[in-house]
């Protein structure tokens, strides 16, 4: 299971976790999506996900507070 965590700057609001289960997939299969990914970007506005990023979610489990 995986948490990420968002930059709250409303303090009278709980910090809330995205939670989701996911499958990454080997250094090897990310580094080739990636590089499909960058050979489909250039005359597009588009932002790349890190090679470290790439992940398939399998479930999203939706925002939960901290607590």
């Amino acid at each position: 299971m995986q948490s990420d965590i968002g930059e709250n700057r409303n303090t009278e609001s709980p910090v809330l976790h995205r939670l989701f289960f996911a499958w990454w997939p080997p250094v090897e299969a990310q580094e080739q999506l990636h590089q499909i990914a960058q050979e489909q970007v250039p005359g597009h506005n588009a932002r790349l996900t890190r090679r470290d990023k790439i992940h398939l979610t399998l479930a999203f489990l939706g925002p939960v507070d901290e607590a």
